[in-house]
């Protein structure tokens, strides 16, 4: 059969492949492969290139060829070795079924010069593609990259005390463009290497950089049914391959008529998916996966217990769990804690029959370690950075009304400018608290972990006392919520502050997801009113959020 499947396909459900091919079926108005301008992915796109093109005298922008002309003009740009080639689409690969756009092509330095030239191909993502690992004894954490100035791959040169994030998808998607190059013998020999531009900052390197991604190495866990843990890791060529093979088999078995080979599972993903309005039908209003929609099972654990007859709510509601267990855990060997993760759903389960949002577990008072003066802090963060550090202080001996404080940056940060903006709030923060005995109130280990790495990776020797004195001070509200409360979708702090202590936000639409496009437009809209509007948002988002802790803390306080 004659088709191919583009890079986007082996890293997305299934169940899209299987829709596409099936004669009949038409698609909603939106495409899947934007979901990354939903997060500034285009601006970050247009950034990238910007900076390629001043870099670079050898290179070619393809990025506004049509595809017709798209891949005439890729393999012209790539026959006469160009270093630099943006927006290319590459020939495609009728008996492998794959074809493919890439951002960039790098031309790989050392090739074999007898031969045609060989490049690397390079995604452009918006977010970060390493993450922070301190180095010990036991274990050395560095990435291979390269700045956008000088592409070439050096395995020497390393981020040092960074690891790569589990962004798996990334590394199918730059997967596939691989094996497209190869195809076609446009691969350099030796290590098999990819790349992602991401909005990573290396220490003394400007903008961002090129993480390289070596498709070989072993890095990605999976499930095994052969393996004695039933987990193997696999690397990202191994990825791909699989799924790119599967959805190849679902387009044929689609094209030719067969039953499907898929069904659909509501996932993330289906917020955007053009195909949700056909896939939703087919659900039902009861659906296990559609329903359950915090700490949601995952699509090898909705599909094990389809086949056992578990398909919604109800079903899982009124099943006995010490019966199913026994068959169900070796079929999900891939998730850690698979036992409790199952138990939790059925709860939530019995929960959504019975239409309760929020449980106590236990009786009696609720201990909350109290002060003098209490603050209560929360942190909001673009890309990881923190720009808002915001607390709520009250000196419980003044009988004064709490009053806010802020410490924010409105500027893109990089690690200096986060770094300055920390050391003033956590100085402050020290500051005031020294003529009483202080606790500082927050919502889960994010404040605690985010200042940890901030301070610990080293480099910061005025802040050498910030994590004892964290240590002593600051008392995580979650905790004391988990020991004592269940919720139906969760116990995320917009939850238990509106079902528990009746505290409501100003802002109709309160969420953290929604933050992150008020800081774009706070550090970016184009005019100062829109500027000062989307900070003043922010600014009451944040809060909103510290007051709601203070009144969490009551409110756990007076339980019994």
């Amino acid at each position: 059969m004659d088709f191919t499947l583009d890079a986007y396909a082996a890293r997305t459900c299934a169940v899209k492949t299987q829709h596409l091919f099936t004669p009949g079926l038409t698609p909603g108005p939106v495409d899947e492969s934007l979901q990354d301008s939903f997060h500034g992915g285009i601006d970050h796109v247009a950034h990238v290139a910007e900076l390629l093109l001043a870099g670079h005298h050898d290179i070619v922008d393809l990025r506004e060829t049509p595809r017709g002309e798209a891949e005439s003009a890729c393999a012209d740009a790539m026959d006469a070795g160009v270093a630099v080639i943006m927006g290319g689409e590459l020939q495609p690969d009728p008996a492998g079924h794959r074809r493919g756009r890439v951002n960039v092509l790098v031309r790989a330095e050392n090739a074999n010069t007898s031969g045609p030239a060989a490049y690397r191909p390079v995604l452009v993502k918006p977010r970060r593609i390493m993450e922070r690992r301190v180095s010990g004894r036991e274990n050395v954490w560095e990435v291979p990259y390269s700045p956008l100035h000088d592409l070439a791959h050096e395995p020497g040169r390393v981020a040092e005390n960074r690891a790569l994030r589990r962004h798996e998808n990334d590394f199918i998607q730059v997967a596939h463009l691989y094996r497209l190059l190869e195809t076609h013998g446009r691969v350099a020999p030796g290590a098999r290497v990819a790349g992602i531009i991401g909005t990573d900052e290396v220490p003394g390197v400007e903008g961002p950089v090129v993480t390289w991604v070596d498709l070989d190495e072993p890095f990605l866990k999976t499930f095994s049914r052969s393996e004695p843990t039933g987990r193997k890791s696999r690397s990202p060529l191994e990825r791909h391959d699989h799924e790119h093979a599967f959805r190849v088999q679902v387009a044929k078995n689609a094209l030719g008529g067969g039953e499907p080979l898929v069904e659909p599972v509501r996932i993330r993903e289906c917020d955007w998916c053009p195909w949700w309005r056909t896939c939703e039908p087919i659900l039902g209003p009861n659906d296990l996966s559609a329903r359950i929609d915090t700490a949601p099972l995952d699509v090898r654990e909705i599909r094990t217990l389809r086949a056992m007859g578990i398909r919604t709510i109800d079903d899982l509601a009124g099943t006995d769990l010490e019966s199913l267990l026994p068959k169900y855990l070796p079929e999900v060997t891939h998730r850690s804690q698979a036992d409790s993760r199952l138990r939790n759903a059925a709860r939530r389960a019995r929960m959504l029959r019975d239409g309760i949002e929020l449980e106590r577990t236990t009786e009696g008072p609720i201990p909350i370690d109290r002060a003098d003066l209490e603050i209560d802090f929360d942190l909001e963060t673009y890309d990881d950075r923190a720009y808002l550090w915001g607390f709520l202080v009250h000196d419980r001996r003044s009988g004064e009304r709490p009053y806010y404080k802020a410490f924010t940056s409105w500027t893109p940060m990089d690690d200096a400018a986060e770094l300055a903006l920390a050391s003033e709030a956590l100085e402050w923060l020290r500051d005031i608290s020294t003529t009483a005995r202080t606790r500082v109130y927050h919502y889960s280990s994010y404040e605690t972990r985010h200042v940890g790495q901030l301070v610990g990776s080293g480099g910061t020797p005025h802040l050498d006392w910030v994590l004892p004195w964290v240590h002593e001070h600051f008392v995580d509200l979650y905790t004391s919520v988990k020991n004592n409360f269940f919720g139906c979708h969760g116990l995320g702090l917009k939850v238990v502050a509106q079902l528990g202590a009746d505290f409501h936000w100003r802002d109709a639409e309160p969420d953290g997801l929604k933050s992150l496009q008020w800081y774009e437009e706070a550090v970016g809209a184009e005019t100062a009113a829109e500027r000062a509007a989307a900070q003043r948002r922010l600014l009451e988002y944040n809060e909103d959020d510290v007051r709601a802790t203070h009144h969490l803390r009551a409110w756990l306080d007076a339980s019994a």
